[in-house]
């Protein structure tokens, strides 16, 4: 196939969204690898693949955080909740007859439920864990803005694998 008869705008398209080499896109179209790599290298191909690779990253890294935070909302709301409960359950315990057994038991039965379910108690430390792994995700994306291959194994695992 002579080089003028090539779309070139679909090999580029293909070289950046498929992370193809330049000799495995040349041999895919049936052209010599060095006037694909020509045109790549005019057409700044790597560099527009590096930056769809970082806003890629960057996007993932952004729903993580997003979701994460969904979730540390959550359980404050939850925990929110559990506090006032506790708290009414504390003024029925004032309130109830010491030798009322039924709502003794009643109220035992719901501080037992509330002991469960507040089993979150180590929301202080998940909350930190959370905040550092947000810290750690923008450490990595701010790598992957200077040098999108920084992260190989992220990238690799993206496209199925790392070619020039």
């Amino acid at each position: 196939m002579a080089a003028l008869d090539v779309d070139w705008s679909q090999l580029e398209a293909e070289y950046i969204a498929e992370n193809i080499s330049y000799a495995k896109l040349a041999e895919r179209h049936g052209l010599k690898q060095s006037v694909v790599r020509k045109y790549g290298a005019r057409g700044q191909w790597k560099l527009k693949r590096d930056n769809l690779n970082a806003r890629a990253y960057e996007e993932c890294e952004e729903h993580i955080v997003n979701v994460i935070e969904a979730k540390k909302d959550r359980l404050n709301q939850y925990l929110a909740i559990t506090d006032k409960l506790a708290e009414k359950i504390a003024d029925a315990l004032d309130a109830v007859d010491p030798h009322d057994a039924i709502s003794l038991r009643a109220l035992a039965g719901a501080v037992k439920d509330l002991r469960i379910s507040q089993g979150l108690n180590k929301t202080a430390l998940d909350l930190e864990e959370q905040q550092a792994r947000i810290d750690a995700y923008r450490a990595r994306a701010a790598l992957v803005a200077v040098d999108s291959r920084s992260d190989d194994v992220w990238c690799a695992s993206r496209r199925g694998g790392l070619e020039d």
